[in-house]
């Protein structure tokens, strides 16, 4: 079971809002296509991240499997407005590797020496 949604995100949702007046949180106005999306998932902190790839939506969860749950619905809110002309092209995803300089190891500061004995020798007292 995903976890619950944060609570601005369910508001929305609730609310109906971004959905046009009369369609309903079921009912649409024309016929409805499946589309396949790509889902890119980062953790940040607490958090999973799940970014549609093909249209720029995300959501999140404190599992990836809600994170994901969570993104089903943004592309559909995003494109409900905006008339799908053809499907996106899948993004073409290629490892990357790249070489970073390595981290250099902290230098410990330096410790000053012992403060030397105070000596009277020179004084004549």
């Amino acid at each position: 079971m995903p976890d619950p949604l944060p609570p601005s995100f369910q508001t929305y949702i609730e609310k109906g809002w971004g959905r046009r007046a009369g369609r309903g949180t079921t009912a649409h106005a024309h016929p409805a296509m499946r589309v396949r999306f790509t889902a890119a998932v980062t953790q940040e902190d607490d958090w999973y991240v799940a970014r549609c790839l093909e249209v720029e939506v995300t959501s999140q969860g404190l599992t990836v499997e809600s994170a994901v749950a969570h993104l089903r619905e943004a592309p559909a809110l995003y494109l409900e407005d905006a008339s799908l002309q053809e499907v996106p092209p899948s993004p073409i995803l290629a490892p990357l590797e790249v070489e970073v300089p390595a981290r250099r190891p902290q230098r410990r500061p330096r410790r000053s020496p012992p403060p030397a004995p105070h000596s009277d020798a020179g004084t004549g007292a």
